[in-house]
């Protein structure tokens, strides 16, 4: 679920942004409004539960609103070539999560073109639902950081802004140097479906002060499989990341990935700091503060 282009911001940024008054607070909300997006929600869940799924469904979107010459808009094709173009995923595993979504009512076939060989799709409302969601999170994030933000999250009920927004997203996500800095072991945890929702459960925990949460209680939050989850804390366990609680089935995490947690935090803020005023000009309203 790390954002791309958060990359784009140096170590004394991110710096910069963790040492701000409430950013404990801020960020604290940030991962519980993620793992809330997922917590209870199995069939979301299922859609959403990698990064790799989150990106295609992301450019699904963005494409959407991003015309090529000949007018033409989502297609395979397109959404093809984004996704290995930016080291998001296979051709064949596109075709996999968009063949997901389509069944699941969060993308649907359009009207044919002059073209038989183009098959245009379109996004629907529980897929806009899902990213209005998540960048509404996101915004009222930093805005315990950073009060002048605190109404921009209603800007969200104009289309003007929520199109501007998702442009500049993905233009950052194209253009950024990649995801930031990730601890050993984390980029095998991330390979397994719910893999990192599973470690950004247990953050929340730690940062609410609450008891780590067991394989079986995060087994029935995401609708996944007992087993499934435990492979998944073992995979944890291997790269430090985690450590086992005793002898029981409970986890807590450990420094290196609270360090990371914080660390996509900060930067997550500081890319929504930088676009949001900027979908704010193009659609010809003043930035936060003006």
């Amino acid at each position: 679920m790390i954002e791309r282009g958060t990359g784009a911001f140096s170590p004394e940024m991110i710096a910069e942004m963790r040492s701000r008054p409430r950013f404990r607070d801020a960020s604290t909300r940030l991962l519980n409004g993620i793992v809330s997006l997922h917590r209870s929600r199995p069939s979301q869940h299922r859609l959403f539960s990698d990064r790799g799924r989150v990106f295609v469904a992301f450019f699904c979107l963005y494409l959407h609103g991003q015309p090529n010459q000949n007018g033409i808009r989502l297609t395979m094709s397109r959404l093809e070539a984004i996704c290995q173009s930016h080291d998001i995923c296979s051709a064949a595993r596109a075709r996999s999560i968009v063949q997901l979504m389509l069944r699941a009512g969060h993308l649907t076939m359009t009207a044919r073109t002059d073209d038989a060989r183009t098959k245009p799709m379109e996004p629907t409302q529980p897929l806009r639902d899902y990213f209005r969601e998540r960048w509404a999170n996101n915004i009222a994030s930093l805005a315990v950081v950073h009060p002048q933000f605190t109404d921009i999250p209603a800007a969200l009920d104009r289309a003007t802004f929520r199109d501007a927004l998702c442009a500049l997203l993905g233009q950052s996500h194209q253009t950024g140097p990649g995801l930031p800095g990730e601890p050993d072991g984390l980029y095998e945890i991330t390979e397994f479906d719910s893999g990192l929702m599973i470690m950004l459960r247990l953050a929340l925990a730690n940062r609410l002060d609450e008891p780590p949460p067991s394989a079986n209680g995060m087994s029935r939050e995401f609708g996944i499989s007992r087993a499934h989850v435990a492979n998944i804390l073992q995979a944890g366990e291997r790269a430090a990341l985690i450590a086992r609680v005793g002898a029981t089935s409970t986890f807590a995490i450990r420094e290196p990935l609270c360090e990371r947690m914080s660390d996509y935090c900060a930067a997550t803020m500081l890319l929504y700091e930088r676009i949001v005023p900027e979908a704010l000009a193009m659609e010809g309203r003043h930035t936060p503060g003006a």
